[in-house]
């Protein structure tokens, strides 16, 4: 009786082990097939859905677009396509007004003076009457296949469009609203590749910010490994607009085995607001140094010990 038992356990084993590994690769193909073939689509022309574009992964703060319509917009066209391609979303945004004299001209200023500042960087929209139909406003040029700019289209009229991988003969708008592309003049104009949501681009590592947040604060980590292997000391800092990095706070992260899911963090406020210079270990890696400068310009030394854990 004993034996039977244990052969009907060991048979449960192997069918649970059976259907885990089933599981898996289930899950595994409809990883491949989202990659191959994208998620679900959404189309639609209701302009209600232009307040919910936040909800979809799209890689834009829509910075050309207008934040809400005003009531005086008349004949408003909109479109909207979505395929969240795993990652490198397929889309396009179209939107096209006739405003009011009035509004026109506050939309006009409202695109003139809208930018994006990354610390000392800082981006515009810009302006281009080359490489489209009408003057543009543009966001975003050939940067990974994504294109973002308002054109002037007519008297008191602008047209918006957000595309990303989609060609010509694949939108929904007049091909007059379509960048001119005839070849290598994409490729040869000065916009190619320009985002104004690029925040940082460094050893083909890109970093974006995809928000209507004009200024977007640029933090920085400096860290290194603890004597015992466990724990990490870090400085964290923030690049303001003299393009100096000045300190927010140093970290202790502490992980008491690999199994922890979350470090223990001791936090240190000394140093913040004080412009950052450099930061190391001792050759023991049982003390943190940090050089600052204080508020005269002067070098200082802020040493910390490694708690002992």
């Amino acid at each position: 009786m004993k034996a039977y038992k244990q052969g009907k356990f060991a048979l449960g084993v192997l069918a649970g082990a059976v259907t885990t590994v089933v599981l898996m690769i289930a899950g595994l193909g409809v990883l491949i097939l989202m990659f191959l073939f994208g998620g679900e689509r959404t189309e639609s022309r209701d302009i209600s859905m232009y307040e919910k574009l936040s909800d979809y992964y799209i890689h834009s703060g829509f910075m050309v677009f207008p934040e809400t319509i005003p009531e005086s917009a008349e004949n408003v066209d909109f479109y909207f396509y979505h395929w969240d391609s795993f990652n490198s979303p397929t889309c396009e945004v179209y939107l096209q007004c006739d405003y009011s004299k009035e509004d026109y001209e506050a939309e006009l200023k409202r695109l003139e003076n809208t930018s994006k500042s990354y610390g000392k960087q800082k981006k515009a929209l810009r302006k281009e009457d080359g490489q489209f139909h009408y003057p543009a406003y543009v966001a975003v040029y050939n940067h990974f296949d994504e294109y973002e700019y308002a054109l002037l289209t007519g008297e008191n009229q602008i047209t918006y469009v957000h595309t990303a991988y989609r060609a010509k003969e694949d939108v929904s708008f007049d091909d007059k609203y379509f960048h001119i592309d005839n070849g290598e003049n994409v490729k040869k104009s000065e916009l190619y590749g320009y985002s104004i949501y690029l925040l940082w681009a460094e050893d083909g590592c890109m970093d974006y910010d995809y928000t209507r947040q004009e200024v977007v604060p640029v933090t920085k980590t400096h860290g290194e490994q603890t004597a015992d292997k466990h724990s990490y000391f870090y400085v964290n800092t923030e690049v303001k607009e003299d393009d100096k990095e000045y300190i927010t706070n140093c970290e202790y992260y502490y992980w008491e085995n690999m199994r922890d899911s979350e470090p223990d963090i001791t936090t240190y406020p000394d140093l913040q607001g004080y412009e950052y210079v450099s930061f190391q270990l001792n050759e023991e890696k049982t003390k943190a140094q940090v050089i600052y400068r204080n508020q005269k310009g002067e070098e200082c030394k802020w040493t910390k010990d490694i708690p002992e854990k």
